[in-house]
């Protein structure tokens, strides 16, 4: 969908663009947007689904905006796609690896598989691609490829950002939650004046280290962002309790179906998964932003078993690139002798929180680097 401004015309625009794309990325067809903008969410992200359904009204009404076909061009092979990807020549083998021959980082598989499924007009199953090392295994993926969409098979409570939901959600925090975090740690906050007049929505990211962790940080926050969080958990985790396997003993299977509807209620938890389906999950964190929730990120991907914080994975940098959203960096302090030890009950500040300024990034600034510098800012918050 184009959006012309000054008189353009939609071919030489085109054109114009085409001539500094990858063959894989070029634009085949297109539709022009009547009016002067798109509709936007409050993030200024476009409303895909009002353009989506415009498109088609336009296609059924066989309108003037009709797709214009460009002249079409031989297919590129997949050593031209890989090659594309990778910034330079590869020589195509069978066995070659992916990451240790084609030199293809972990953001370069995911624009590898973009590119593939634009290419081939197929819709690959995130799972499978990430099973995928080596080009043969590639080249088995495309020939099973159906384009039928795979069944969302990752739970994404959108129930719980309803009413009564969110007012339970508040309510249990409160009478709770808050409670028991100051009664059984009392945890000292420090930085909550570098939130003043800040009002969000934000990504919000901190170190990780025990289950509780959510617990601090809602406690340190102001309320006004407290009050509206989005949390992304274990995507396999919550998936094993919203769908236990049929053979469990049918009080366990309740029990962890249970459990999954209390923590999406009084957390509002979405998936993000460790391997698979993070497009959707992405796509999930950022309908959250659009409603004003400040989505909660714990970038290690697990708890430390170490007490020392782990790398921070670089999806963190890519999310961060999507959501266009300012960063609250965030630390958890003083909590992991008191976990390896199974204590309940911590001294009063003897945990602390701390709260750094909120960050920004461009959209076109590299995630590995966003991860190393949002790393770097949580690991060095005074």
């Amino acid at each position: 969908m184009l959006l012309l401004r000054n008189g353009d015309e939609a071919s030489s625009v085109v054109a114009a663009a085409n001539q500094s794309l990858a063959d894989y990325q070029k634009i085949r067809c297109w539709l022009t947007w009547p009016d002067e903008d798109f509709p936007r969410t409050p993030t200024q992200k476009p409303k895909m689904e009002t353009i989506r359904r415009t498109a088609e009204q336009q296609l059924g009404q066989g309108s003037s905006a009709r797709a214009i076909a460009v002249a079409a061009e031989p297919p590129s092979s997949l050593a031209e796609l890989i090659a594309g990807v990778a910034g330079h020549k590869v020589q195509l083998k069978p066995g070659a690896h992916l990451e240790n021959d084609l030199s293809l980082s972990s953001l370069e598989r995911v624009e590898l598989m973009a590119a593939v499924e634009n290419r081939y007009q197929v819709d690959l199953s995130e799972r499978d691609f990430s099973q995928v090392n080596t080009v043969a295994d590639l080249e088995n993926l495309l020939k099973k490829a159906a384009p039928e969409r795979e069944q969302l098979d990752y739970p994404y409570a959108r129930w719980a950002q309803r009413w009564p939901i969110t007012w339970l959600r508040v309510l249990a925090f409160h009478l709770v939650t808050l409670p028991y975090i100051i009664v059984m740690a009392r945890p000292k906050v420090i930085g909550r004046e570098r939130l003043r007049g800040f009002a969000g929505p934000a990504l919000i990211v901190s170190n990780h280290i025990s289950q509780i962790d959510i617990g601090f940080l809602m406690a340190a926050l102001p309320m006004r962002l407290r009050n509206h969080l989005a949390v992304a958990m274990q995507g396999e985790l919550l998936r094993s309790m919203r769908h236990p396997p049929k053979e469990m003993f049918f009080l366990r299977r309740w029990r962890e179906q249970v459990r999954y509807a209390l923590i999406a209620t009084f957390f509002n938890v979405f998936s993000l998964p460790q391997r698979a389906k993070y497009r959707e999950s992405f796509r999930f964190a950022g309908e959250m932003a659009d409603k004003g929730y400040n989505v909660v990120i714990f970038p290690e991907g697990k708890r430390t078993e170490t007490g020392e914080m782990s790398s921070f994975r670089s999806g963190i940098g890519l999310l961060a690139t999507q959501l266009n959203l300012p960063v609250i960096p965030m630390r958890i302090d003083g909590l992991f002798p008191f976990k390896i030890a199974k204590k309940h009950y911590v001294p009063p500040g003897a945990v602390q929180v701390r709260i750094g300024d909120p960050v920004r990034f461009e959209p076109d600034d590299d995630p590995e680097e966003i991860a190393k510098e949002l790393q770097k800012n949580v690991a060095t918050l005074s």
